[in-house]
Formats: structure tokens, sequence, C-alpha cells
């Protein structure tokens, strides 16, 4: 900034002057850097929206299949999983009752 001042500044009679050369080799010199640097800053920032764009596309693919598995567990067969619930309880009620008849048996029944 304060080299765009200083040429700002420089009047048309001043560019006639000895040492108005080394003035302008000097300010062309710290253009030269300032540029550089915002080259090398904007290679930077590329680079880091490059790594925010890969790390977004992951997320959405994260969310994508969280989305997914949600869906698999809201979304159940409900006449299907009734009739396997059913099905469990009548073996498990069978189980009970057998167990039950096992204890009042003898050894002689039991054979």
């Amino acid at each position: 900034m304060t080299s765009l001042a200083a040429i700002g500044s420089v009047t048309t009679a001043q560019t006639g002057s000895a040492n108005f050369a080394g003035f302008a080799a000097s300010m062309v010199q710290t253009l030269s850097g300032a540029i550089n640097t915002m080259a090398s800053d904007a290679g930077a920032l590329g680079n880091n929206q490059a790594l925010i764009s890969t790390q977004a596309t992951t997320l959405q693919q994260t969310a994508t299949a969280l989305t997914t598995q949600l869906a698999g567990y809201d979304q159940v067969n409900m006449t299907s999983t009734l009739a396997n619930l059913s099905s469990t309880q009548t073996q498990l009620q069978a189980s009970y009752q057998l167990i039950a008849a096992m204890k009042t048996m003898s050894l002689t029944q039991y054979i």
C-alpha cells in the first residue's frame, strides 16, 4: 500500500529527476515481491479449498450412509416383524411348558 501511495504522489516534474530511475526500480522490486506473495497465498488458498471440498464430499457421503441405515431401521415390514415375534413367543411358551412339566416328572417317568 505504501508503494502504491508513493507512486500515486509522484508529480510530472519529479519523473524528470535523476533519482527517479532508482525510485522506479525500487517500486518495481517492492511490487514484484508483493505480487509473488499474493500468488503464493492464492496457491495456498486453492489447496485449502480443495481440501475443504474433499471433506465436504466425505461428509455428504457419510450423511447419506447414515440416512440409509436409519431408513433400514425405521422402515421395517410390520407384518413380517409381528409374525416373527408371534412365532418366537409361541416357541418360548412351549419351552416354558416343557421345563415346567419336567420338574414334576419322576425318574421312572423320564426314562
